[in-house]
């Protein structure tokens, strides 16, 4: 009888320790168990800015009262999980009839991405989240990074409300890579060809296949001259602006679990054209202080806050591109913001310094770009905006381009212009005219502004109530530990007497 009391004793310090140890673990666990069923996201990005309060973030906070609204119809939505799923649907819920036309695709390494589904929406009256467009995909596939790339809708804009992934998380097994390629290089190591050289603003979808198709090591992607062409860490390409070189490279990168790299590169050809504004010389008449003439030849687009605006109560105000050598100019593209003018008049001045009328805008919309585009032999661009009876229009960007016939190192004034300028750079400008309100000359100063964010980030918070019971195991924990110790020390005492 003794000897059971006596096991008895050595026996539950031990069982004491070992619930001690486990019982954190099984918190986790049991917090672990409730992401089976939705998929948790650790980040999202949208390709494109989203109006004020209204971002990325209220796509996947769970809430249908708030929405993601996107300032175009039109963009890519990148999302990274908190780990690997066996992902087994979703479901994305639209702002009334704001909904997209579009496709999912998944990948486990976020360098080859597979269609998942297309998007199919039908009108539903739903018990949770009323009447809207709402689209319930059943379909397995396993991810950790996920591509919605959004092409239209049948609105003008395209919101949504929320958008869930259920499945289970697993561990996949790491192993080698055994090497890399970028799938849409050809066979001369390029992407397209001096040809078909991409313009300006071009986007597209680059693959880099592991040749182990069970690697699931995450591929990284770089542009060896960033001030040329952009790639996000999915592999999409966007054209910033055209170059002296015919060509640029990405580069794609990964790394076996022991350390080994494989890599693989692709050239793209692009047009020798660019945003030429802010290696000119700027004049202008009647524009607002706080609203510079500066911010339209910043090459910061569709900003809000970042635009021109005239002195208030005038009926008219120019700003005037000037280059100081005749250039072959291709293309003008004027950013109209919120507030617009009754017209805008587009001028070209000739190395005599004589004008010609090259075209007026009129009857010009809110939010909207206006072109023009041809061949012009000229010394500088003159823009004549003629205010409606509000007045007070507003005027993101005007984008002067070269034609691609005319060298960008023909030009005098800088050597850098591909390299340093354009649509986040700086440029000095020195005023001809200044009959509008000014402080102190400061016109004429360098003018530089810090680049603005193309994309928004969301990072989802730790669950709180997965972090109080976990807490909470750990301080329960820590009490059966400090039991176990002092009935230890009981019973070791009993013994010595």
């Amino acid at each position: 009888m003794k000897q059971r009391i006596c096991k008895i004793k050595i026996l539950l310090p031990i069982l004491l320790l070992f619930f001690a140890v486990t019982l954190p673990i099984c918190s986790l666990t049991v917090s672990a168990e409730k992401g089976t069923v939705k998929a948790v996201v650790k980040s999202a990005v949208c390709s494109v800015e989203c109006w004020e309060g209204e971002g990325v973030e209220n796509l996947i906070d769970g809430n249908d009262a708030t929405y993601m609204n996107p300032t175009t119809k039109t963009y890519t939505l990148k999302i990274e999980l908190d780990g690997y799923y066996r992902l087994t649907g979703f479901r994305w819920y639209a702002l009334e009839g704001f909904y997209p036309y579009g496709e999912v695709s998944v990948s486990l390494n976020g360098g080859s991405f597979t269609k998942w589904a297309d998007f199919a929406f039908e009108y539903v009256v739903d018990p949770v989240y009323g009447a809207g467009f709402v689209m319930n995909y059943s379909g397995e596939a396993q991810a950790k990074f996920i591509l919605v790339n959004v092409t239209g809708g049948p609105q003008e804009a395209v919101a949504a409300r929320d958008f869930s992934l259920y499945g289970a998380q697993y561990t996949p097994e790491r192993v080698d890579p055994e090497g890399l390629f970028i799938a849409e290089k050809r066979v001369d190591g390029a992407y397209n060809t001096a040809q078909t050289a991409c313009d300006i603003g071009d986007t597209f979808m680059l693959n880099a296949v592991q040749t182990n198709p069970d690697s699931i090591e995450k591929v990284v992607w770089t542009s060896k001259n960033t001030a040329m062409i952009a790639v996000d860490e999915f592999g999409r390409v966007t054209v910033l602006r055209g170059g002296i070189q015919p060509c640029f490279t990405v580069t794609a990168k990964v790394v076996s679990p022991d350390g080994k790299e494989y890599s693989d590169e692709i050239a793209i050809y692009v047009k020798p054209v660019t945003n030429i504004a802010p290696a000119g010389t700027l004049g202008y008449a009647n524009v607002g202080y706080y609203w510079r003439p500066q911010m339209a030849f910043d090459g910061v687009t569709s900003t809000f806050d970042n635009w021109v605006q005239p002195v208030a109560g005038v009926e008219e105000y120019f700003m005037e591109c000037d280059f100081n050598q005749e250039i072959k100019f291709g293309k003008v593209a004027i950013h109209v913001a919120v507030s617009t003018p009754r017209e805008i008049e587009v001028l070209g001045k000739k190395t005599d310094g004589t004008y010609e009328r090259i075209t007026t805008f009129t009857n010009i919309r809110s939010q909207s770009v206006l072109e023009i585009s041809g061949e012009w032999n000229l010394r500088a661009l003159r823009f004549n905006v003629r205010e409606t009876k509000t007045g007070m229009s507003t005027i993101y960007e005007i984008e002067i381009f070269n034609h691609e016939d005319f060298s960008l190192s023909d030009i005098k004034q800088t050597s850098d212009v591909t390299e340093n300028r354009g649509p986040t750079a700086s440029g000095v400008y020195v005023p001809e005219k200044n009959t509008g309100e000014s402080a102190n000359g400061s016109y004429g100063e360098k003018f530089t502004r810090e680049p603005s964010d193309a994309t928004f980030i969301y990072v989802e918070e730790t669950d709180g109530v997965s972090v109080a019971l976990t807490v909470c195991a750990c301080i329960f924990a820590f009490a059966l530990v400090g039991i176990a110790v002092l009935f230890g020390l009981t019973i070791n005492s009993k013994k010595r007497k």
